[in-house]
């Protein structure tokens, strides 16, 4: 069903998709087995933000109770697509949403990991000081460093390198602080951070 949700949406045909949503909607309602209720939801919440109703995704994803699902499999894919139509201050709201719901995420390797990825997506909107606030409150330094490439790398690329070089040098330890500079230095050269090959001794 989520599946023609989103063939609706493509063909244009709004109207048909969020009549299908409902359907959907109800369906997953009716599931007894909890995360399975919980994975019911997301998928309609990811074919709502497809079909444009960006609103009723939100409140769908808001029923899931397990904070893993909601966070990877729904709010991940609602700001994705707030970004992509330019919904910047949308995407924000939003991702105030996904980090209390990474923080409510066990284990702690998964939290960590959820932590990363919305911090990354807060650069990506332009919120560089929240961003450095997400990535500054993980606790593990791979993915911690990770977080800080990708937000040097989008503040440098906004054209505000002095800005982005300012926290960079400020970094404490060499191994962080070589990750942030060279984030800059992609940023400017207009290219995306690669997956990190060493780990911190």
């Amino acid at each position: 069903m989520h599946s023609i949700i989103r063939a609706q949406a493509k063909a244009g045909d709004r109207n048909g998709a969020l009549e299908t949503v409902k359907l959907a909607l109800g369906t997953a309602n009716k599931i007894e087995v909890a995360h399975q209720k919980d994975g019911g939801l997301a998928e309609t919440a990811k074919a709502q933000a497809a079909a444009g109703d960006v609103k009723g995704a939100l409140e769908t994803a808001n029923g899931i109770t397990n904070p893993y699902i909601k966070f990877t499999f729904a709010l991940q894919e609602i700001i994705r697509m707030q970004t992509t139509a330019g919904d910047k201050a949308g995407a924000n709201e939003t991702l105030q949403e996904a980090i209390h719901t990474a923080n409510a995420i066990t284990p702690a390797t998964a939290k960590q990991s959820a932590l990363e990825r919305t911090a990354t997506a807060q650069a990506s909107v332009g919120d560089f000081k929240g961003a450095l606030q997400t990535a500054n409150a993980i606790g593990t330094p791979h993915q911690k460093t990770a977080a800080l490439r990708a937000i040097a790398s989008a503040q440098s690329g906004s054209g505000d390198m002095e800005g982005a070089l300012e926290w960079a040098v400020s970094e404490s330890v060499p191994y962080v602080k070589s990750y942030a500079l060279l984030g800059v230095a992609e940023g400017v050269l207009g290219l995306k951070p690669r997956q990190m090959v060493l780990s911190p001794a």
